[in-house]
């Protein structure tokens, strides 16, 4: 179980750093990620 948690986290974590610096670009695939950031699916 504790794969589930880290997958899911680092995946958040490493989709938050690039959305804040171009969210444009990583609007494609972050914005699965990052969904409440981004605000468009």
């Amino acid at each position: 179980m504790r794969k589930a948690v880290d997958k899911p986290s680092l995946r958040v974590r490493a989709g938050a750093l690039p959305t804040q610096r171009r969210p444009g670009e990583f609007t494609g695939p972050i914005s699965l990620n990052s969904t409440d950031r981004t605000g468009s699916v």
